[in-house]
């Protein structure tokens, strides 16, 4: 074996991540309407906004062929190919795989049958191909991984896609192993973990096996949270709990104990009903009722009589502008873990969408008032994420934060630590007017004790002090 090829070798195995860039997908469901124009109003921001997964080119067999992926947070962690009803039916996500053309393709028997994503009169089966991807996030280095599955639920020379979902591997997920398993057990990754790190608002990098450390300039590992997520029979999100909701200069808590979970698919926050609550009857109150902002029901799909609608605030900017944003209060959102907080905040920059002639909320709400929280991309992107499947936890990394919060509220320390100051500046002020008053009167009492002594009529002379021998 040759010097170079052992040097490949070896470069190969002392990779820790694969690579894949994505982009935000983008479907036209608005028709010539755009946020150029007078009509667009809360209906047509939910549907730009409501479901936008990622997707990313991937390239797959030998020879390769170009396959499109969507990335989703509502699909198991199965890497499928085929024509799944999660595709995006237009020419620019679709893309062809033939099986027949690569001599790395096999079958495996890990599983054969109907799966939900796609035709239940079909049968799938699972399968193996060589899939190139880089290892490393400057995209430099594309490398071969071998061996890596997949479902194959159309068997089909018509255009498909392929999906990769991020949901955790609960008994319906585990059937097929999710892509990460794959090159787990491959030796290509040293752990099972990923990360969606976005590197501007419409593109950036899904990472597999990869660390903070490593995509983070300048990391401190002070500032990375990590945090438990919740399990249960059937429950595939990454939810995790949430201690507190508060927001900035407001003392009472808006809601406490309650759920969040991850979406990528989604570039909004979906706020829970006491949150809703709060926005009615005191963050908007006075914008209501006087009839600059409104709240909107978005209908996401009007086949359903009754689902799927939700509540989203809507300003006229002809009477609310960029002052009164500025004037709204941050978001925070407190969770803790062994005794250590953490908070998470979002300001007017995360918490409007400005259009020509609307100024939208990013919160929006479920109709029907569920109790939790959704977090999308406005989450997402500013607070990057390592999702675990192993440990099933998430790390979160905080780029905002200086020092991370330790078993208390974090502006509630900065109140102590400021009355600390206080108390001991005057403290220094009340001892040093007591103690000038306290010297003088002391100075006054020693020069009178003094003269007083001169005035006896005592001769305090001092006589020479003599040997009692010489008497």
């Amino acid at each position: 074996m040759s010097r170079k090829i052992i040097i490949l070798l070896l470069f190969q195995f002392s990779i820790n991540m694969v690579v894949f860039p994505f982009k935000t997908t983008y479907v036209n469901r608005n028709g010539d309407i755009n946020k150029d124009n007078e009509e667009y109003n809360a209906t047509y921001f939910g549907r730009d906004n409501f479901e936008m997964p990622l997707y990313t080119q991937l390239k797959l067999g030998n020879p390769s062929q170009t396959i499109k992926i969507i990335l989703s947070s509502e699909t198991c962690g199965a890497f499928k190919i085929g024509q799944s009803n999660k595709c995006i039916y237009t020419d620019e996500y679709l893309s062809y795989y033939n099986r027949n053309i690569s001599d790395d393709f096999n079958f495996t028997n890990q599983y054969i049958g109907t799966d939900s994503d796609f035709d239940i009169k079909k049968v799938g089966r699972t399968a193996e191909d060589t899939i190139y991807a880089y290892s490393d996030i400057k995209l430099k280095n594309e490398i071969q991984y071998k061996g890596i599955g997949f479902y194959l639920g159309t068997d089909t020379n018509e255009k498909l896609c392929g999906i990769i979902g991020f949901e955790k591997d609960e008994l319906i997920c585990s059937r097929i192993l999710n892509i990460t398993d794959y090159f787990k057990t491959n030796n290509y990754i040293d752990n099972y973990k990923f990360i969606i790190k976005y590197n501007s608002s419409e593109e950036g990098l899904y990472i597999i096996g990869g660390e903070l450390k490593d995509i983070i300039d300048n990391y401190d590992e002070n500032k990375t949270f990590t945090k438990k997520v919740n399990v249960g029979v059937g429950l595939r999100e990454w939810e995790i709990d949430i201690s507190e909701i508060k927001v900035e200069n407001y003392n009472e808590s808006i809601e406490v104990e309650t759920t969040g979970s991850f979406h990528n698919d989604f570039s909004l926050i979906m706020g829970s009903k006491a949150y809703r609550d709060y926005v009615n009857y005191t963050l908007f109150k006075d914008y209501f009722e006087k009839d600059i902002c409104s709240l909107k029901i978005f209908d996401k799909d009007p086949s359903y009589s009754t689902y799927y609608k939700y509540y989203i605030v809507e300003c006229d900017r002809a009477k609310f502008g960029i002052n009164d944003i500025k004037k709204f209060p941050k978001l925070i959102i407190y969770t803790r873990e062994y005794g250590v907080l953490n908070k998470f905040s979002f300001d007017y920059n995360d918490l409007f969408t400005e259009t020509k002639y609307k100024y939208f909320y990013n919160v929006i709400f479920d109709y029907f008032g569920i109790e939790k929280w959704q977090f999308g991309k406005i989450f997402l992107k500013k607070y990057p994420i390592n999702f675990d499947h192993d440990s099933q936890t998430i790390e979160v990394y905080d780029l905002y934060q200086d020092k991370p919060n330790n078993d208390g509220d974090g502006d509630n320390n900065k109140d102590y630590t400021a009355l600390y100051i206080i108390i001991v500046v005057v403290l220094v002020i009340i001892t040093g007017i007591v103690g000038y008053f306290l010297g003088k009167y002391i100075n006054k009492v020693r020069k009178k004790r003094a003269n007083e002594l001169l005035d006896d009529g005592y001769d305090y002379t001092t006589e020479p002090i003599r040997d009692s021998k010489e008497e």
